[in-house]
């Protein structure tokens, strides 16, 4: 905590005062509440200076914790982890916050573990805006706009059980996105070897946002463009190779279709 920070947290009414004027060693704590209760499924806090967010959590009497990264760090647009799991004794879930109405790009692959058939199909069926029927087993928990944040979504669902035992994939080519990953044993399994825990954190990157590499390199003979990703900002302002300049709340991405250097300006808040 730095000297004299301030903290306020919005659930969807508005911003609340957690503390004013906090200094080195002080600490705040918010209770959001159980979900079976009809607390929000998403929070946003917001300081005047940079502090750190423990998010704690717990299935049954089994707790867990991970550190949540600033939106600030989004970055990634494509994420693959190996998922856990025995039937139906495992909770899988992800959280995910992205870029409004880039919901219907997300991309996810896996092996269902009863076909043996590779799943390769959007996250979102683009003509029903409900999860894609391939995804036999999972369920999407909430999903709406991020509290306090403009144009930003966030969404909560519960991965298949038949994805298991198997690598997934998580993509995004429209929007810079941040995972969150739960992994869970519930306390109603009738199996005094299965070892009940928790597990829980956010597998995004801290820091700063950047650019993955300064330099991208294309073959001459390949005409795709390339499309660039900006971070979380309020406003965007590209400058493209012919000095030319492209700006806006929601530019952040563009397409580069000629070499040179491209320059984007983002103003963070």
């Amino acid at each position: 905590m730095y000297p004299n920070t301030d903290i306020t947290v919005n659930t969807g009414g508005g911003w609340t005062s957690l503390g004013t004027g906090l200094n080195p060693g002080d600490m705040v704590a918010y209770d959001m509440g159980n979900l079976l209760s009809g607390a929000p499924f998403v929070a946003t806090f917001k300081s005047t200076e940079p502090v750190a967010c423990l998010h704690s959590t717990a299935e049954d009497i089994h707790p867990a914790a991970g550190i949540v990264p600033s939106l600030y760090s989004l970055g990634q647009s494509d994420f693959s982890y190996y998922q856990i799991g025995d039937k139906d004794k495992v909770h899988n879930a992800m959280m995910l916050v992205y870029r409004a109405t880039c919901d219907t790009n997300f991309y996810i692959k896996y092996t269902d573990q009863v076909t043996n058939q590779l799943v390769d199909v959007p996250l979102i069926d683009r003509t029903t805006g409900t999860l894609h029927p391939a995804l036999v087993g999972a369920r999407l928990d909430g999903k709406g706009a991020v509290p306090g944040v403009s144009g930003w979504e966030y969404m909560r669902l519960t991965l298949p059980n038949r994805a298991d035992e198997s690598l997934v994939q998580i993509s995004n080519p429209a929007s810079p996105f941040s995972f969150g990953y739960y992994s869970g044993c519930v306390n109603n399994v009738a199996n005094t070897n299965y070892h009940q825990y928790n597990s829980y954190g956010y597998i995004s990157a801290f820091g700063r946002w950047k650019f993955e590499t300064d330099t991208i390199w294309r073959c001459a003979d390949d005409p795709k463009p390339q499309k660039l990703l900006g971070g979380y900002a309020e406003y965007y302002k590209w400058i493209f190779p012919d000095s030319s300049i492209h700006e806006g709340p929601n530019m952040s991405s563009v397409k580069a279709t000629r070499s040179g250097q491209y320059v984007l300006l983002m103003n963070q808040g």
